[in-house]
């Protein structure tokens, strides 16, 4: 299975990279804590790459056609690379997901979702800390929710297996959430990887401070 993870940038997709990790998925993470992901955002540096490339690339005014004819031969070599259950993350990959998606083997999509408030305002921080990008709250709801809107619609035509999860629940309960995505998976659970999804969310930590 091909496990890719989609949602908005800061609506927890980093929670839910970590804890398919400790289900056993590779998502070949860098080792990149940060003030805003202490425990990492377990991501794929190469997909991380090329994804945003193809944002670039799209803001920049090209057509998805030429895009796709650009970045397909360097998505089938990185994906070349992968076997057996692994998987990716980023917050951009749904914006491109038609010309990504017929090149995975046996897709399961994890779909991410954030209250839209705490997430846009997540979004401000972010980019206020990150970037020194000063965006206003009304402006980073409109980018959520054009996002989010994106996101749903480039599912609309594709079977492929999904599961839904939520930041909010992650939170409240991690031990439940990945005993979800573990027979979303099909795969087994122990008790050991129980307890470290348990340690792996900081209850007092936000990202709204």
């Amino acid at each position: 299975k091909t496990v890719v993870v989609l949602g908005n940038a800061r609506s927890g997709t980093s929670m839910t990279s970590g804890l398919l990790s400790i289900l056993g998925v590779n998502m070949n993470p860098v080792d990149n804590p940060s003030d805003q992901n202490p425990k990492g955002s377990f991501e794929d540096k190469d997909f991380i790459g090329i994804t945003t490339k193809m944002h670039q690339d799209l803001k920049a005014g090209k057509t998805r056609t030429q895009i796709s004819e650009a970045w397909t031969p360097e998505l089938k070599s990185l994906i070349g690379t992968k076997s057996g259950l692994w998987g990716f993350k980023s917050g951009l990959t749904h914006f491109h997901l038609d010309t990504i998606h017929p090149l995975l083997e046996d897709p399961h999509y994890v779909v991410v979702a954030r209250n839209l408030v705490n997430n846009a305002r997540s979004f401000v921080i972010h980019q206020r800390d990150n970037y020194r990008n000063h965006v206003s709250l009304e402006d980073a709801l409109i980018n959520m929710a054009d996002s989010a809107q994106i996101l749903c619609r480039c599912l609309v035509n594709i079977n492929s297996p999904r599961h839904y999860i939520c930041y909010e629940d992650i939170k409240k309960d991690s031990v439940m959430e990945i005993t979800r995505l573990a027979d979303f998976l099909q795969v087994r659970i122990t008790q050991e990887q129980r307890k470290e999804a348990a340690e792996f969310i900081l209850a007092e930590y936000s990202t709204l401070e």
